[in-house]
């Protein structure tokens, strides 16, 4: 409250002045998005932020690497999107035949408000049919499940956002090598 003795000795950054901050560390780390083009976050606006831990193929592990190197990191590059486009749902979609990355996941969203919804595997898996898999676990239509003007983000793109949020670089491409070969990789 105002005039609280604890506001005048430690003052905490008001929403206002940090979602500026963050959006010029993200802007000057030049996260790009999934096709390549940078992300803009002054654009994120959306009353749904979901992250994606899903790999949109049988043959790649990219999404699902990420999510186990560092689950802690994809929820704060989740929670760094929801705030910046002021969402009041955030949910983080998991395949649910994946129980050791769920595992991981659920522990990294300890204490959030951050729903974790383990969802089919499906291939591909685009953004319309992740939203697709979501509205239809709640037994309701896209728009009914207020889905319809959801922002997707990639496990690598929330990577992305907590580097650039430490000030870190983006991550290199992550490449799964898959098929007939020695020894399946998921290398950067």
């Amino acid at each position: 409250p105002p005039g609280d003795i604890t506001s005048s000795i430690m003052p905490e950054p008001s929403l206002q002045d940090l979602i500026p901050r963050m959006r010029q560390r993200i802007r000057a780390a030049g996260v790009v998005n999934q096709a390549g083009a940078r992300l803009t976050p002054g654009r994120f606006s959306a009353p749904v932020v979901v992250g994606r831990v899903c790999d949109p193929s049988p043959l790649m592990a990219t999404e699902a690497a990420l999510g186990r190197a560092a689950p802690d990191r994809l929820v704060r590059g989740l929670a760094a999107a929801a705030l910046m486009a002021g969402a009041h749902r955030v949910v983080l979609a998991v395949n649910g035949e994946d129980r050791d990355l769920l595992a991981g996941l659920t522990l990294a969203a300890q204490g959030t408000r951050l729903e974790l919804r383990p969802v089919p595997p499906r291939y591909p898996m685009d953004p319309e049919d992740l939203l697709c898999d979501l509205a239809q676990d709640e037994s309701k239509s896209v728009p009914a499940a207020g889905l319809d003007r959801a922002l997707v983000l990639g496990a690598r793109e929330l990577w992305d956002l907590a580097n650039a949020l430490d000030g870190r670089p983006p991550s290199r491409r992550a490449v799964t090598v898959a098929g007939q070969v020695a020894k399946p990789d998921v290398l950067q």
